[in-house]
């Protein structure tokens, strides 16, 4: 029995050790699946949704795992095939360790009985009277020699049939090696597989309950590089930074796959413009892309232009913004009529330039000045010492070497002239300042080429100069400055008008004497209190920026665009008032006025694109209009702070009940 015992183990142990090491890796794969379905279920409550979910990946692992299984699981069965017949030889070799162990014993059990005939002698003499006991042990030393010879002989019959057993395993070529060979399979094959998969299940299961507690994500970098879970509307159904498609077959794909492959990675949303030829598609794949349902549906898309927009106003477009637009005017201005097109979302702004325009009319019109037309540039130079910085400005205060400069700055430009270079010091830094007109463009990007190609002409006079930046916010762009308010920079414009006192009385509700002492105590000295630079005005910025942004100019350039002081004083009976607006950054062609939209707005002041008459007079004509609307706004203003109408007509116009 003990020969059978042992032959049914180590016949069957390869193949038991195997099975339990599979089962142990199936459970694993079945723990992380469950978890990947449950994680179909959950969601996140994250409205961020990074869009590499955790999901997509543990599907992944799981498809991996799965092949991988297959294709292991056969291999193991082969080697356990293997095992098996391996285990003949194994057996072999163990039926004659266990015949020489059966012999071994009865040869012991021999001996011991010698033992006990011997000590019988000895007890005998002891127990003399014990003639019993002693036919008893007889009997018993009788017993054991029959035992020792039967097991003697089993023993050396299993010897023969093992030797048997192990020549036939021996001819076939297998051995323990075998056994050992399954058992490192085994082993190694219980650990592989799943190690991707059970990372990413230990991974979420910290993250989820740490989420749970929250109520939502984690939001750490490194637990949201991979291992997000992402609500099932949003998740990629795709492997990580997988290949894209090209072309045509990228073109051919539908919206969903495109999703996808934005998701994982593959796809640059920002390119898709260019890749499927199609922009409306384009916003609508980006906006699918977020995965955030119903918070853009407010958000219009369809229906609009994009081919202006691509690669000229706007990047990763969603849609675009509807802005109310409304019209002031006309106003008489230079002899003529104007409207005044304003897009804005503050009530009560656009009725109160109007009745600024309609004062402004009945009195007879306002007139404008242009005094300075030119955009400008200031970059940061560099010298080794001050010494240098010094030679350099006394070298561009040269006439020839400011026509070397104008030189190679025209040779960047039909439209750019350059009219002027000023230099400003600051230790070893020299600032730059270029000044040019640029045609109808408001001209950034004209000076910016042509100043960089008069920075190459400058560096072959100053070898040892160092061009820190194009610019030194000397310029100054989009922020307030003095150098903004005291030299201009773009259209430097003042516009006047005289409103007779009937008008003031009648239209604007007050008093020439109350306007001018209330001009005098909030624009003058309220805003010198204040300490402002370019603000001694009522609200000019509201009526520059409502302009700009109906007609498509930077919104951001009203900075210093804005820059005004209102003046009022008496003219006999009368009032005379006037904005003075040293810098209005504007344009008629290019930027946002080319969307159609806001070229529809420049055309009904009759000033939209470039003049082929006489470039830059359109671009000039509308700075005169803004400056004029200016005026309008700041009477009407005025006028209502006068009256004491100001809260009263904003509880009428700029306080509806929303619904």
């Amino acid at each position: 029995m003990l020969i059978c015992a042992c032959e049914f183990m180590f016949w069957f142990a390869p193949v038991a050790y195997a099975t339990s090491d599979v089962a142990v890796t199936q459970q694993d794969r079945v723990g992380a699946m469950a978890f990947y379905e449950g994680s179909l279920q959950l969601g996140a409550t994250d409205i961020a949704m990074r869009i590499q979910g955790q999901r997509q990946l543990l599907e992944y692992s799981a498809n991996a795992a799965r092949e991988q299984l297959r294709e292991e699981f056969e291999a193991q069965n082969a080697h356990a095939n293997s095992a098996r017949k391996g285990g003949v030889s194994l057996l072999g070799g163990l039926m004659i360790a266990g015949g020489a162990l059966l012999m071994s014993a009865g040869r012991g059990s021999g001996l011991a009985a010698a033992r006990d005939r011997s000590g019988g002698g000895d007890a005998a003499s002891h127990q003399r009277n014990g003639g019993e006991k002693r036919a008893k042990k007889a009997s018993l030393r009788d017993t054991a020699r029959s035992v020792d010879v039967a097991a003697t002989a089993v023993g050396a019959g299993a010897v023969v049939a093992g030797a048997a057993v192990f020549a036939v395993g021996a001819r076939r070529g297998l051995g323990a090696s075998t056994l050992r060979a399954v058992s490192s399979v085994t082993r190694s094959f219980s650990t592989k597989p799943m190690a991707p998969a059970a990372e990413a299940v230990q991974r979420s299961s910290s993250s989820s309950s740490s989420a749970a507690g929250k109520n939502k994500l984690d939001t750490s970098a490194a637990e949201h590089a991979r291992y997000e879970l992402v609500p099932p509307e949003s998740a990629a159904r795709v492997a990580p930074q997988r290949d894209a498609p090209k072309g045509e077959a990228l073109r051919a794909l539908d919206d969903a796959a495109l999703v996808e492959l934005i998701r994982a990675g593959s796809l640059p949303p920002h390119s898709l413009e260019a890749v499927l030829g199609d922009n409306l598609r384009a916003v609508r794949v980006r906006r699918e892309s977020l995965g955030v349902g119903a918070a853009l549906e407010q958000l219009p898309f369809e229906h609009y232009d994009y081919e202006q927009v691509v690669g000229a106003c706007a990047e990763n477009v969603l849609g675009y913004v509807p802005v109310p637009v409304g019209v002031a005017g006309p106003v008489l201005m230079d002899g003529r009529m104007v409207h005044i097109p304003m897009a804005t979302t503050e009530g009560c702004l656009i009725a109160s330039t109007h009745r600024g325009c309609k004062a402004i009319t009945e009195s007879g019109g306002a007139t404008s000045v242009l005094l300075r037309d030119g955009m400008t540039r200031a970059p940061a130079v560099r010298l080794p010492s001050a010494a240098r910085a010094g030679a350099m400005v006394h070298w561009l205060q040269q006439a020839e070497n400011i026509a070397t400069l104008r030189a190679a700055f025209e040779s960047t430009t039909r439209f750019g002239k350059l009219l002027d270079v000023k230099p400003h010091i600051a230790g070893r830094t020299v600032y730059v300042r270029f000044l040019a007109s640029t045609g109808d463009a408001m001209g950034m990007n004209m000076i910016s080429k042509g100043v960089e190609k008069a920075l190459d002409a400058l560096q072959e006079a100053f070898d040892d100069a160092e061009i820190m930046a194009l610019s030194g916010n000397v310029c100054t762009d989009k922020k307030p400055s003095a150098i903004n308010w005291v030299n201009g920079r773009g259209k430097s414009v003042v516009a006047e008008c005289v409103i007779t006192k009937d008008v003031v009385r009648r239209v604007l509700k007050t008093t020439v004497d109350d306007l001018v002492e209330l001009n005098v105590s909030k624009n003058l000295v309220g805003s010198a209190v204040a300490g402002s630079v370019g603000g001694f005005n009522a609200h000019a910025s509201n009526i520059v920026t409502a302009v700009y942004l109906a007609t498509g100019q930077d919104p951001a350039q009203n900075v210093e665009s804005s820059n005004c002081i209102t003046l009022m004083e008496r003219d006999g009976e009368d009032l005379r008032v006037s904005v003075t607006m040293p810098s209005i950054e504007c344009a008629t062609v290019g930027g946002g006025t080319q969307l159609k939209p806001q070229a529809a707005a420049l055309k009904l002041m009759n000033c939209q694109g470039a003049s082929q008459d006489e470039p830059g007079s359109n671009a000039r004509a509308f700075a005169r209009s803004v400056a004029v609307a200016t005026l309008a706004g700041e009477l009407s203003l005025m006028s209502a702070l006068a009256s004491g109408a100001l809260v009263k007509s904003h509880m009428a116009l700029n306080r509806k009940a929303s619904k």
